[in-house]
């Protein structure tokens, strides 16, 4: 995992632009959310 990267919580808030780990796969937000699954669609892309 990355430096800087957070493990996905439903009840973290992410910004833009930050990363996240979740069920082994690397995503960044691409807006502000919270208690959205990353899936590489919507708030999330996948980039890794």
């Amino acid at each position: 995992m990355p430096d800087g990267t957070a493990i996905w919580t439903p009840s973290r808030v992410f910004e833009a632009g930050d990363l996240a780990w979740h069920e082994g796969k690397l995503y960044q937000a691409q807006w502000w959310n919270r208690n959205t699954r990353p899936t590489g669609k919507g708030a999330w892309k996948q980039i890794g």
